[in-house]
């Protein structure tokens, strides 16, 4: 019988591991969904060069690094993705998912923050930047984990309007 996701109330503390963030045979992907003061969410459109889902709208994130924490690596990531800085101790982890890929065991994290700045400037591999409701960012999502992330979220009132 498959788990459900479960609610998390992790802070940054609760899931920072000093000594190491991989497991041999194992990769962790953070991902940051952004509020803004006015409620809506950050979405990023990967760039038409990308090798995976191209064109299609995402989270900001990515894999983190050999020896980084989790919070790090996510605060990282939305740093280089959006050039938003985000406190450490802001970040909410609120959603995880594991599977096994070719590349071996592939664990998810997914954190939630909010902030009062709307200027973003992507990188390289992303093209667009657009800040939408959360239903629209359900409707825009095209791959199925963030969007069950999305629809968690909604259907279990974690974002407080």
């Amino acid at each position: 019988m498959p788990m459900m996701p479960q609610k998390s109330s992790m802070n940054a503390s609760s899931v920072t591991n000093k000594e190491s963030s991989t497991v041999k045979g194992a990769h962790v992907v953070v991902k940051m969904l952004l509020r803004n003061t006015g409620g809506n969410i950050l979405l990023l459109r990967r760039s038409a060069t990308d090798t995976r889902r191209s064109l299609e709208w995402d989270l900001p994130g990515g894999m983190v690094e050999e020896g980084e924490d989790f919070v790090t690596g996510v605060v990282r990531e939305t740093k280089e993705e959006t050039g938003l800085t985000v406190q450490a101790n802001t970040v909410r982890l609120v959603y995880t998912h594991t599977a096994m890929r070719d590349s071996g065991n592939v664990c998810w994290l997914f954190f939630v923050c909010s902030g009062n700045t709307t200027d973003v400037t992507i990188s390289y591999e992303h093209d667009q930047a657009k800040w939408v409701t959360l239903l629209e960012g359900i409707e825009m999502i095209k791959y199925d984990l963030q969007r069950n992330f999305l629809i968690y979220l909604k259907d279990n009132k974690l974002l407080v309007e």
